[in-house]
């Protein structure tokens, strides 16, 4: 049941959206019949509440709030008869939670034919509903079946809770076999490591071969308005002929509203703004900034109740000055509308367990965007050795050399398997580096600009500016303003600084007081151990806690430029 009012906000929001009107199961699962048996594993009440809420670990501030926003119910025996159904079993052998950090919740379900399912459940915070579920179904299709990319298998989903017998959105996948961060790291050798790399940059190829027409995410057709489904979903190639899986493609899919998170975050989801999709990426570097200045009015925040709004809108004004005057830099098919994978990192690629270290899956689609080029093919950040390595991409390089610690004799196994981890993931970023140059003219050009690899974070800089503060979105444009005389594209443009050396004082103390305060935040989490949002496991709870309410004693405000991280009401990467 949803209320009149949650009834017009999904109206409001999803303009260019139709929620799908069925749970869908593919087309394995169309040919079995309802009346086949299903058995499945009673759980108890108890159980069913393990189910239903977090229970990997403790929160060490905003428990309540972390609890409440994971806490998902749903009916734990009609989901596994479908799951059954989907991997055509006749029975469940297995259910149990696997995962539920970050964004889902996920299931492992064994049937009693030898195969497993992953049933993902969103949680309240992992972007729009319906949106998400229905954009991440179909780019995981699209990539499987257009572009033969390694995504999972999509079995069934349901994007609409009140409209299935689960109670909840789910997508159910195929499990992909194998493992991430393989034990055998610390042991790999340059060649094996190159195998790896080899997979992911055709992989990354791959995903250059679609020339869409529009800014934004990844639908199927029937589940975009009609006013949308009129739009090709591909741009005119003119002498450039699509191959046939393109051409089946243009037919099935569009592009819609842009999921990504954080445009919707912390009641931005009710927000009167536009969220796409956008033709260009003037476009959508813009829209971040009038989102922002819509959620900023939709706050109710005044000069009163916040002393730097002016200055929020001097630097969005900066911002959006900035925008057009840049993009120029990015001529040809360097701006093209190009999906990528959202976070490429060890944690959402699966390999073999033994043998060549092929790529046997690529997960984690939540996110995907259709985005500029030049955004897209920046260099993954989940493979970045040091941030010091980047921000630019030689024209030029030789081939590296992984270079073994010398003499690890006096050091522990433990510190001597950190060292071998550390050699391999620098060879790697160098190797990929390397491998870029030699084989994409296109992506090396870009990532050889300065600057450019951090302009994939501009929007969501921008819609989260007066959330985070205002210091990523300020010092990311004054490292652009730095960078202007160098880019020979706009050495006849003016730089658009907007800011008296007086406002330019301020804010750089701000920021470096910003500065301060993360990096004592940071030591402050090292010293206490825990994963982030003060995340801590379970059996350390008690002692973690203690030991915080210690340190917030010795805590000194003005020292550590802030006040102390770990008290309800403080700032969560999730909930804020």
């Amino acid at each position: 049941m949803i209320s009149r009012a949650r009834i017009v906000t999904t109206v409001r929001y999803a303009r260019h959206f139709r929620p799908p009107s069925r749970p869908v199961l593919l087309s394995a699962l169309r040919s079995l019949t309802h009346s086949r048996p299903i058995s499945v594993i009673p759980f108890t009440s108890g159980e069913k509440f393990e189910l239903f809420n977090f229970t990997a670990g403790r929160w060490l501030y905003n428990e309540s709030e972390q609890n409440a926003a994971r806490h998902v119910e749903f009916d734990v025996e009609a989901l596994q008869a479908l799951a059954c159904q989907a991997l055509g079993a006749t029975a469940c052998l297995k259910f149990k939670k696997v995962y539920e950090l970050e964004e889902q919740r996920i299931f492992l379900l064994k049937g009693n034919n030898g195969k497993d399912a992953l049933i993902r459940i969103p949680f309240s915070f992992a972007g729009p509903p319906k949106l998400s579920t229905a954009s991440e179904v179909a780019t995981m299709e699209f990539m499987r079946n257009v572009l033969g990319v390694p995504a999972p298998r999509v079995l069934g989903w349901s994007a609409d809770a009140t409209r299935n017998s689960i109670g909840a959105e789910y997508i159910i996948v195929e499990r992909v076999p194998g493992t991430t961060f393989p034990a055998r790291w610390p042991t790999l050798s340059a060649e094996q490591l190159d195998i790896f790399l080899s997979d992911l940059l055709d992989i990354e190829t791959a995903f250059e071969r679609a020339p869409f027409s529009q800014i934004g995410s990844l639908f199927f057709a029937e589940d975009v308005d009609p006013e949308l489904q009129s739009r090709p979903l591909f741009s005119d190639q003119g002498e450039h002929r699509l191959d046939a899986r393109l051409l089946a493609a243009a037919d099935k899919y569009r592009v819609g509203p842009l999921v990504n998170e954080e445009w919707w975050r912390e009641g931005r989801i009710n927000t009167q703004a536009d969220h796409g999709p956008w033709p260009d990426a003037t476009s959508y570097y813009l829209a971040a900034a009038k989102l922002e200045l819509a959620w900023l009015k939709h706050s109710g925040f005044t000069d009163t109740t916040h002393p730097l709004l002016p200055m929020y809108h001097r630097l969005i004004d900066s911002y959006r000055q900035t925008i057009p005057k840049l993009m120029p830099m990015f001529t040809g098919n360097s701006s093209a509308p190009t999906i990528w994978h959202p976070s490429i990192s060890l944690s959402s690629i699966v390999f073999p367990w033994e043998g060549d270290l092929h790529i046997n899956g690529l997960i984690n689609w939540r996110n995907t965007i259709i985005g500029p080029y030049f955004a897209q093919a920046s260099f993954p950040r989940g493979l970045i050795h040091r941030p010091s390595m980047v921000p630019e991409v030689p024209l030029e390089m030789e081939k590296p050399e992984l270079e073994l610690p010398a003499d690890t004799g006096p050091y522990s196994i433990e510190e001597q398997q950190k060292m071998h981890i550390e050699s391999r993931w620098h060879y790697l970023h160098q190797a990929y580096q390397y491998l870029i140059t030699k084989t994409n003219k296109r992506r090396a050009y870009i990532q050889s600009l300065p600057g450019t690899w951090q302009l994939d974070m501009l929007p969501p800089m921008m819609v989260r500016c007066s959330t985070d503060g205002f210091y990523d979105i300020f010092d990311a444009l004054v490292s652009i303003w730095d960078d202007w005389d160098r880019i020979e594209a706009l050495t006849e443009e003016p730089c658009p600084v907007g800011f008296s050396s007086d406002e330019i004082t301020f804010l750089s103390e701000a920021s470096m007081r910003n500065k301060i305060y993360r990096h004592n935040s940071e030591q402050l989490r090292l010293e206490v151990g825990e994963h982030g949002d003060g995340f801590v496991i379970n059996d350390s709870y008690d002692e973690t806690k203690k030991r915080c309410a210690l340190l917030a004693e010795q805590w000194d405000e003005e020292e550590k430029c802030g006040p102390f991280p770990y008290q309800d009401g403080m700032f969560s990467s999730f909930l804020s």
